[in-house]
């Protein structure tokens, strides 16, 4: 390791250090739950850099100074980069920025141990390690774009790693462009937070921009989304899963989208890089988790009893060209038998997940079926993702008051036989209810 790496390493972990101190004394604004765009890792794409075509993300703070859906051309954070290449010993203080910065963190609640002083210092040291070579944009944190109707893009996450990339004279970046039904899912929780006063039209306007230009849109999966909102596949509602396909983005489901959206973050939380990984849905649905991880470079198999939900998965996967897999048939231990169309010849799975699947096993043919199949699956998978519900809905689990959470749990533990469960996170698909997700995985 040269001095240079050990120099840029030591600075990384001080300002990690105190950044860390910062968000544990002073709150900072909310992010929707399970949606991080900066945690979310699709294919880099080698995108043209032009200032004038990336847009400002929405702030969301309630100000009406607001610097949402401003381009980057016009910005104080492009500005001060080149500031800082063009005046060795710069004033930041007296900079446009600084000002913006000390406004930004006030309206925080950061700025109580966090000033635009230390802001203004970490952004020049980044430019700084940019023009020495020390680190490469995208290493320490990915550029994440949202494409706009009009052809330009939101910056989603990196936008000072994208204003120093400009101010040091680079023309094309590699990114991340987020899939539009994902960005809408993060902006829809952050909207629907807020009081629709007149100094949040920037980001309302913002948001009806987002998604993918009519004339990409494909005719047959918008004439397939009608009939399924024609004709509801559930006889008491519409899907219980999003289709992440912007034909789709109008199409209502069953449950909360949002709980959708957070399994798909602790997916991807689990997994950095999911090119080549196989991936089986147990009680897939539509194929959501197929197609967003397919859509990463998974390969993926989705399991349905429904032949109804199947046919409409199989529509989808062929109209959108996504490499996915679905077969129609019951849930139960024989599928991962030798002769069984899970087991046979197939590699084993390295991912699994069984999202509120388990109970209607569970309501048929009893719980000591429901173990032997999770004996079954993990005899031919390396990690299991899984959530059942516990004193809420029908069919269910039932657990005395308090403890549905220990109940899962040693259902789980006593079934699996994986050497790791650990629980890692709880969502609400009908916002009354409460589902526990276990993760349990085997070394090696």
């Amino acid at each position: 390791m040269d001095h240079r790496t050990a120099r840029l390493q030591h600075a990384g972990s001080k300002a990690q250090a105190t950044w860390t101190a910062v968000t544990a004394k002073a709150p900072v604004l909310p992010h929707p739950a399970g949606m991080d765009f900066r945690r979310l890792r699709l294919p880099a794409v080698d995108l043209p850099l032009a200032p004038e075509g990336l847009l400002l993300p929405m702030d969301l703070l309630r100000d009406s100074r607001s610097f949402a859906g401003v381009t980057l051309a016009d910005s104080p954070y492009l500005d001060f980069a080149r500031r800082v290449l063009a005046e060795p010993n710069l004033d930041h203080a007296g900079t446009t920025y600084h000002r913006v910065a000390d406004r930004l963190l006030e309206r925080s609640g950061a700025g109580l141990a966090w000033g635009p002083d230390q802001d203004c210092a970490e952004f020049a040291y980044l430019v700084k390690c940019m023009l020495q070579g020390w680190c490469e944009p995208g290493e320490q944190e990915p550029v994440v774009l949202a494409e706009l109707r009009d052809g330009r893009h939101m910056i989603l996450a990196g936008l000072r790693i994208l204003a120093a990339a400009i101010a040091l004279g680079r023309t094309r970046l590699a990114v991340q462009i987020a899939p539009e039904n994902e960005v809408r899912a993060g902006v829809r929780q952050h909207l629907g937070q807020l009081a629709p006063r007149p100094f949040f039209r920037r980001n309302l306007a913002l948001a009806e921009a987002l998604g993918s230009p009519p004339a990409r849109l494909h005719p047959e999966a918008m004439r397939m989304a009608r009939e399924i909102a024609a004709a509801p596949l559930v006889r008491h509602g519409h899907v219980y899963q999003p289709l992440p396909f912007p034909e789709f983005a109008g199409l209502a489901s069953q449950a909360d989208d949002l709980a959708t959206y957070q399994r798909l973050g602790i997916i991807l939380d689990l997994h950095a890089d999911l090119r080549g990984l196989r991936y089986l849905d147990l009680g897939c649905n539509l194929g959501f988790y197929d197609f967003s991880l397919a859509r990463r470079g998974a390969v993926v198999t989705g399991l349905d009893r429904d032949e109804r939900f199947i046919a409409a998965a199989r529509r989808a996967a062929d109209i959108e060209g996504c490499p996915a897999e679905f077969i129609a048939a019951p849930l139960e231990s024989a599928l991962f038998r030798d002769d069984g169309v899970l087991g046979g010849d197939r590699p084993i799975w390295d991912l699994v997940t069984c999202f509120s699947t388990l109970q209607w096993v569970v309501g048929e043919h009893g719980e000591a079926f429901a173990v032997e199949l999770l004996k079954a699956i993990r005899t031919r998978s390396r990690a299991l993702l899984i959530d059942v519900p516990v004193n809420c809905g029908n069919p269910r689990l039932a657990a005395a008051p308090g403890l549905e959470l220990y109940r899962l749990a040693d259902l789980i533990r006593s079934a699996c036989g994986y050497t790791h469960c650990r629980y890692v996170g709880t969502v609400a698909p009908y916002k009354v209810d409460r589902r526990h997700i276990f993760h349990c995985f085997t070394d090696g």
